[in-house]
């Protein structure tokens, strides 16, 4: 059988104050920022299941018959649910980060366990062992950075804002553009002192764009990056990576390496079961700035957009490389037959209601977690849907 599941959230710093609250339908914490909202197994924050013997937790709730529940995810993830789906709802911008690959995840967790870092540390960088590729589909405009920007309009930017001084390798990457002089470069920017930054925010300033849309969007984001991170070496960012933003319904993949920062949106995020970030800036959090170098790509990317055409009554599929999960989008009108075909799912309402099995009642902000045993879900009703599934 299928079962309600009960969400964990998230109060960091930098979340929405409405958004998550109008969603979930608690008016109690308007006002209070809420990040992220759980939806998953994962042992640091696990969502809650509703059974006929009152709640427990996903993960514990899991292990009491892991190939049952989760059927061929069971023997290839460790008996585990291979992935997290959370909904992000970002006020003011996050860090910039990088997520760690496998190798890197599997022995920073090693070393920082070896050295008794405890797992509540602020200064511990690996919460487990797992790395974290990474969908976020945007449910409102969203602002994010990601990738470096091509080697010439790096140059050009840079130039248009008179900030060729400033840094003296900029002289270096200008000369001989490669992987290796930019990363010189984005070293000695995140390593800028309070003078470097004022005369970066000065330029800024001085810079008349108004006959140049990208600039001013450009400076627009650095000056909002500063209000919230006064004076933090990041807010140079948006003139050395990507910045953009997603309509309602686009996607974006993050892989292992790809340095990011979301700025501002609501967005649902799909994730191997993982909360590993290494942060290099626009954060009071631990930032490991050797990590970070060690494992970020340095060579210009922008991340492909993913749009699938929308369709009623049939599972919209946002493809991605990942191993670990799939996240479909559903707008039901009616009915639909789902047939989990022996794999795990979490499936989330986010407006509009209905039921499943003629016995589960969902409405916006609720979930239910469909086992790998099950046969079927006979969904009916009006709602927009997304879909989390292992891919195995």
């Amino acid at each position: 059988m299928a079962y309600m599941l009960k969400p964990t959230f998230q109060t960091y710093a930098w979340g929405d104050r409405h958004y998550l609250q109008q969603l979930c339908n608690l008016e109690e914490k308007l006002g209070q920022p809420m990040a992220e909202m759980w939806l998953g197994a994962h042992p640091q924050s696990p969502s809650l299941l509703i059974s006929d013997d009152g709640a427990i937790a996903l993960n514990r709730f899991l292990d009491t018959d892991p190939q049952f529940y989760l059927g061929s995810a069971a023997t290839l993830y460790h008996q585990q649910l291979p992935f997290l789906l959370k909904v992000l709802a970002a006020e003011q911008p996050l860090s910039i980060q990088v997520h760690p690959d496998k190798f890197t995840a599997e022995n920073g967790f090693l070393a920082e366990n070896m050295q008794g870092i405890e797992m509540g540390n602020s200064f511990r960088t690996f919460k487990d062992d797992n790395h974290k590729p990474e969908l976020l589909c945007a449910l409102t405009d969203f602002t994010a950075m990601c990738g470096f920007r091509p080697f010439k309009q790096i140059v050009s930017l840079f130039s248009a804002f008179s900030l060729q001084l400033i840094w003296p390798l900029f002289a270096v990457f200008a000369d001989k553009p490669d992987p290796d002089t930019l990363q010189e470069l984005f070293r000695q920017i995140l390593d800028s002192d309070l003078t470097d930054l004022q005369q970066f925010l000065a330029c800024l300033n001085r810079a008349d764009c108004s006959d140049d849309a990208d600039l001013e969007f450009v400076k627009t984001i650095c000056l909002q990056l500063n209000r919230h991170h006064s004076f933090d070496s990041g807010i140079v960012s948006p003139l050395l990576l990507n910045t953009f933003t997603l309509k309602p319904g686009q996607a974006i993949f993050l892989e292992a390496g790809m340095i990011h920062a979301y700025i501002k949106g609501a967005g649902v995020e799909i994730m191997a079961n993982s909360d590993n970030v290494i942060r290099g800036g626009l954060t009071p959090k631990h930032i490991d700035k050797a990590k970070l170098f060690a494992i970020t790509s340095f060579q210009p990317h922008f991340p492909q957009i993913i749009q699938p055409e929308p369709a009623v009554n049939e599972l919209v599929l946002y493809s991605t490389p990942a191993e670990e999960f799939a996240l479909a989008h559903l707008t039901l009108k009616g009915d639909y037959l789902y047939q989990p075909q022996n794999r795990p799912a979490i499936l989330l309402c986010l407006a509009g209601q209905g039921i499943a099995n003629e016995e589960l009642e969902f409405s916006q902000g609720t979930a239910i977690f469909v086992p790998a045993c099950e046969s079927q879900l006979i969904l009916r009703g009006s709602a927009s849907l997304y879909l989390a599934t292992s891919k195995a």
